[in-house]
Protein backbone atom coordinates (compact mmCIF):
# COMPACT_ATOMS: atom_id res chain seq x y z
CA UNK A 1 0.00 0.00 0.00
CA UNK A 2 2.84 2.46 0.37
CA UNK A 3 3.57 2.14 -2.96
CA UNK A 4 0.31 3.11 -4.11
CA UNK A 5 0.64 5.93 -1.88
CA UNK A 6 4.12 6.89 -3.66
CA UNK A 7 2.63 6.64 -6.91
CA UNK A 8 -0.11 8.68 -5.50
CA UNK A 9 2.40 11.29 -5.10
CA UNK A 10 4.37 11.04 -7.77
CA UNK A 11 1.35 11.22 -10.33
CA UNK A 12 -0.16 14.08 -8.35
CA UNK A 13 2.36 16.28 -7.95
CA UNK A 14 3.20 15.64 -11.74
CA UNK A 15 -0.57 17.05 -11.96
CA UNK A 16 -0.30 20.07 -9.79
CA UNK A 17 2.62 21.16 -11.75
CA UNK A 18 1.34 21.03 -15.12
CA UNK A 19 -1.88 22.47 -13.41
CA UNK A 20 0.03 25.59 -12.08
CA UNK A 21 1.92 25.92 -15.77
CA UNK A 22 -1.63 25.78 -17.26
CA UNK A 23 -3.11 28.30 -14.87
CA UNK A 24 0.37 30.74 -15.15
CA UNK A 25 -0.44 30.54 -19.14
CA UNK A 26 -3.97 31.75 -18.74
CA UNK A 27 -5.01 28.32 -20.46
CA UNK A 28 -8.41 27.70 -18.46
CA UNK A 29 -9.29 24.75 -20.94
CA UNK A 30 -6.33 23.08 -19.84
CA UNK A 31 -6.48 23.96 -16.28
CA UNK A 32 -10.35 22.71 -16.32
CA UNK A 33 -9.14 19.14 -17.96
CA UNK A 34 -5.76 18.97 -15.40
CA UNK A 35 -7.91 19.41 -12.35
CA UNK A 36 -10.60 17.23 -13.09
CA UNK A 37 -7.60 14.68 -13.72
CA UNK A 38 -5.90 15.16 -10.39
CA UNK A 39 -9.99 15.22 -8.53
CA UNK A 40 -10.21 11.75 -10.11
CA UNK A 41 -7.44 10.13 -9.01
CA UNK A 42 -7.45 12.42 -5.17
CA UNK A 43 -11.41 11.03 -5.03
CA UNK A 44 -9.83 7.49 -5.57
CA UNK A 45 -7.21 7.97 -3.15
CA UNK A 46 -9.45 8.94 -0.33
CA UNK A 47 -7.93 12.79 -0.21
CA UNK A 48 -11.15 14.74 0.07
CA UNK A 49 -9.46 18.40 0.97
CA UNK A 50 -7.35 18.37 -2.68
CA UNK A 51 -10.44 16.86 -4.30
CA UNK A 52 -12.45 19.66 -2.83
CA UNK A 53 -9.82 22.23 -3.83
CA UNK A 54 -9.64 20.94 -7.26
CA UNK A 55 -12.90 20.71 -8.00
CA UNK A 56 -13.37 24.45 -7.43
CA UNK A 57 -10.48 24.74 -9.25
CA UNK A 58 -12.09 22.84 -12.36
CA UNK A 59 -15.38 24.91 -11.63
CA UNK A 60 -13.17 28.69 -12.02
CA UNK A 61 -11.82 26.89 -14.66
CA UNK A 62 -14.79 26.06 -16.65
CA UNK A 63 -15.57 29.48 -16.04
CA UNK A 64 -13.11 31.05 -17.24
CA UNK A 65 -11.96 32.93 -14.11
CA UNK A 66 -8.35 32.46 -14.46
CA UNK A 67 -7.66 34.51 -11.17
CA UNK A 68 -9.90 32.39 -9.45
CA UNK A 69 -8.14 29.53 -10.16
CA UNK A 70 -4.68 30.92 -9.48
CA UNK A 71 -5.34 31.79 -5.95
CA UNK A 72 -6.87 28.36 -5.27
CA UNK A 73 -4.45 26.66 -6.95
CA UNK A 74 -1.52 28.75 -4.32
CA UNK A 75 -2.98 26.28 -1.66
CA UNK A 76 -2.20 23.09 -3.10
CA UNK A 77 1.05 22.13 -1.83
CA UNK A 78 0.58 22.13 1.82
CA UNK A 79 -2.56 20.79 1.44
CA UNK A 80 -0.64 17.58 -0.29
CA UNK A 81 1.54 17.64 2.15
CA UNK A 82 -0.56 17.14 4.83
CA UNK A 83 -2.75 14.32 2.76
CA UNK A 84 0.77 12.70 2.38
CA UNK A 85 1.75 12.75 5.94
CA UNK A 86 -1.82 11.26 6.79
CA UNK A 87 -2.04 8.92 4.36
CA UNK A 88 1.65 7.70 5.27
CA UNK A 89 1.01 7.92 9.50
CA UNK A 90 -2.01 5.71 8.74
CA UNK A 91 -0.33 3.04 7.14
CA UNK A 92 2.79 3.09 10.04
CA UNK A 93 2.20 -0.40 12.22
CA UNK A 94 1.40 0.54 15.74
CA UNK A 95 4.24 1.16 18.45
CA UNK A 96 5.20 -2.03 20.05
CA UNK A 97 3.81 -1.42 23.88
CA UNK A 98 7.10 -3.61 25.08
CA UNK A 99 3.87 -6.65 26.52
Amino acid sequence: ILTLVTQFEETIRADLAALQAAIKAGNATLSGEIAHRALGVCLVMGAVTLTGRLRRIEEAAVAADTEIARGLATGLDPILRSTLIEMRSALEPPASSGF
